[in-house]
């Protein structure tokens, strides 16, 4: 039997004298999950809103702490770099007799060396300037001596222009006192080939990746003090 509309009518105004009925009606219905869903929709929102802005927040940490990270390990390779150096020189100055075959010398540091520096420099040590550290061979890394010849070195595991520059300008230094001075550079490799040419324009001997120069080979041959 179809539902007239009059039917209809009449079930409407009776909904509306009976709460209860409307109450059930909508339960059946599933009425009142639908008049929340706004509610619900909203609380979402405000729920993704909060989530993002905890996910920005957490993105800035992590940046920052990756930075913190990066810089730590830089620093740590920096700092491993650097004690591999010293690591270097030092075993450098403890072979030098065997390198320079014979001799006197050292860090210079070393009293000894301080002493014939203090003599050598004697001539320009008398006027009032100071030398630069770029010239100033009581900066070198390594002072040896053969007689006359005095090897003024400069040692780095790779040799760069500064490293050539240094020996080249240290040595000129203690030429222009009348010492027969040779700059010398030690490594195990060229930072490039330019340096190792520029070595070769500006007279620096060298010792590098076990391969000495001409001049240091002349060098090595001088008979070492008695």
């Amino acid at each position: 039997m179809p539902f007239t509309i009059a039917e209809f009518r009449d079930l409407l105004r009776i909904l509306e004298e009976q709460p209860e009925w409307r109450a059930e009606l909508r339960r059946l219905l599933g009425m009142e999950e639908l008049l929340g869903l706004p509610s619900v929709v909203r609380e979402l929102a405000a729920a993704q809103k909060a989530t993002e802005r905890q996910l920005g927040r957490l993105t800035e940490c992590l940046e920052h702490l990756a930075e913190q990270v990066q810089a730590l390990v830089t620093w740590q390779r920096g700092e491993a770099g650097r004690w591999e150096g010293e690591r270097y020189e030092r075993n450098v100055a403890r072979r030098a007799p065997v390198l320079f075959r014979g001799g006197i010398g050292g860090a210079t540091d070393s009293p000894e060396v301080q002493q014939r520096l203090s003599k050598w420099l004697g001539p320009l040590l008398r006027g009032e300037g100071l030398l630069e550290a770029d010239e100033d061979p009581t900066l070198s890394d390594l002072i040896w001596w053969k007689g006359e010849r005095v090897a003024v070195v400069e040692v780095s595991l790779k040799v760069n222009g500064d490293d050539v520059r240094r020996a080249w300008r240290r040595a000129g230094t203690l030429q222009s006192a009348g010492i027969e001075a040779l700059p010398v550079v030690v490594g195990e490799d060229w930072a490039n080939l330019e340096v190792r040419e520029w070595a070769g324009e500006r007279g620096v001997e060298w010792i590098v990746g076990g391969i000495p120069s001409e001049g240091l080979l002349a060098f090595r041959r001088l008979l070492p003090e008695g």
